[in-house]
């Protein structure tokens, strides 16, 4: 699964969600975190889907036998399901601790006095 998050998010997760966030959001004008979330949130609207078509394809269509035909319903069931968790633990956990290891990792040295 890691391997195709890793390739749906380089092709189109990232740099959708980075459209998204540049239609409503300017960096110039507008708060930069402001901005950040936008990008993370309209990440998320794209790769939510994104993955949770690959999760029910690979895990009820192939190894559970379920008919094709129930592919859409499926689908819509995982991603409603997954989108709540993805949103607020994205958010409000891993994007944080990830800007704050990145922040401490590579601290501009003028700074550090």
């Amino acid at each position: 699964m890691g391997l195709f998050v890793i390739l749906f998010s380089n092709l189109w997760g990232n740099r959708i969600g980075s459209a998204i966030a540049s239609k409503h959001c300017n960096p110039e004008q507008d708060n930069p975190y402001i901005c950040q979330l936008l990008r993370q949130a309209g990440t998320i609207a794209v790769m939510c889907p994104t993955m949770s078509l690959v999760a029910s394809v690979l895990f009820n269509i192939i190894f559970a036998n379920a008919p094709l035909s129930q592919l859409p319903a499926i689908w819509i069931g995982t991603t409603l399901k997954n989108f709540p968790m993805a949103f607020f633990w994205n958010m409000f956990a891993a994007a944080p601790f990830t800007h704050w290891l990145f922040g401490k990792v590579f601290q501009n040295k003028q700074e550090i006095k």
